[in-house]
């Protein structure tokens, strides 16, 4: 009997397509599925980190986050546009059930694998100087802490001051002087409610320039500014930048940060006001 090749070589061909579907079907659901599995095993132990860094860009990079959002958005909506047939297909289904379900899934151990979800606060710092009285070097300093969510919590506030002036080489160096910090409520908890904003003041602060600055009473005073929510281990920064001339302050910058490294990286960076490189005064 006479061989059909064609039909040999046709069945092998059929036979070969069906099995790189099958691997290629494989690959994809074990390459996604060590993915998740990856993500769902690690993710809370980088939480903080990856936390840390969107905090940051968001902070020192608003315009760009911005975008980001915004790019983000239109790719979604693009993608729902383009694919609103097989998605209206796949809601008709009847396998979407079962979709659902795997994503309700996924999203409950994600929930239950991060429970600093419902944990974290979101606070908004505002810190500001106020001389107490208009003959003496007594000031004070006013924090404004605005809770951002329906969520009371109970904080420690603290502010740290970093003095600069001029060295012999033209450059900022920080000098130690006191006061060194001030103290809110005496650094015992305060209450910070649920979208709402809480103003506190700080205890009495003497500055006496005269004696902290050699060059004519001038320089720069740094304020560090510290708000360590207690339901967990984080905290808020806010940094103000003061230029001081004969007593008086002149609000130069003010930003914010997710941690002291990374806002005392910023002082240096765009600034050189190094809070470490200390000289003894």
């Amino acid at each position: 009997m006479e061989m059909n090749w064609s039909k040999i070589g046709s069945f092998f061909n059929k036979l070969l397509s069906e099995n790189q579907q099958v691997f290629l079907k494989v690959l994809i659901v074990t390459t996604l599925s060590i993915i998740i599995g990856e993500t769902l095993v690690f993710l809370p132990y980088y939480y903080k980190n990856i936390k840390d860094k969107i905090r940051s860009f968001k902070l020192f990079f608003p315009t760009k986050w911005l975008n980001v959002k915004l790019v983000i958005v239109i790719s979604f909506v693009f993608i729902i546009i383009y694919n609103f047939d097989s998605i209206l297909s796949v809601l008709k289904s009847k396998t979407a059930p079962d979709w659902f379900s795997a994503i309700g899934t996924i999203s409950a151990v994600i929930i239950a694998l991060l429970p600093q979800l419902k944990n974290d606060s979101d606070l908004s710092l505002s810190f500001s100087i106020e001389k107490i009285t208009k003959n003496d070097d007594i000031y004070k300093g006013k924090l404004e802490i605005s809770n951002l969510i329906n969520k009371n919590e109970k904080v420690i506030a603290f502010t740290e001051f970093f003095y600069f002036e001029e060295n012999s080489n033209k450059k900022m160096s920080i000098i130690y002087s006191q006061p060194t910090f001030a103290k809110y409520k005496d650094c015992s908890p305060l209450p910070v409610f649920g979208r709402k904003t809480t103003t506190v003041s700080s205890s009495p602060v003497k500055f006496d320039f005269s004696t902290i600055f050699s060059n004519n009473s001038t320089g720069m005073l740094v304020c560090q500014t510290t708000v360590m929510p207690l339901s967990f281990h984080d905290s808020f920064l806010t940094y103000n930048i003061y230029e001081i001339e004969n007593g008086i302050f002149r609000l130069k910058h003010t930003f914010d940060s997710p941690d002291s490294k990374t806002g005392q990286k910023y002082l240096k960076d765009f600034y050189d006001l190094d809070c470490k490189n200390n000289v003894t005064k």
